[in-house]
């Protein structure tokens, strides 16, 4: 599952054609800013199968609690709280 925002760039990451070829790529809103425009455009999509999930917009992009976690600051308020323990407890997105 990803956000609309990320689903923008898929064609641009990684073998994204095998990405989509070995998962259905769930799609969840994201909330825009005021200032953007347009719709997402799911031409962009590598071909493989593909879902729409409709959840309340998050008010925090995956970016942005990578870079809370990477800075040390409490993230429990904004992922599930096993979430959290995980990346606390593996040092995820620390500095080495």
């Amino acid at each position: 599952m990803i956000g609309a925002d990320q689903a923008e760039a898929l064609h641009s990451w990684h073998e994204s054609e095998a990405i989509a070829q070995l998962a259905i790529i769930s799609i969840a809103a994201r909330a825009r800013p005021a200032r953007a425009t347009g719709t997402f455009d799911a031409s962009r999509l590598p071909p493989g199968p593909r879902e729409a999930v409709e959840l309340p917009p998050m008010p925090f992009s995956s970016t942005e609690i990578r870079a809370r976690a990477a800075a040390g600051e409490k993230i429990g308020h904004l992922v599930p709280g096993a979430v959290a323990r995980y990346i606390e407890d593996h040092h995820l997105y620390r500095p080495t």
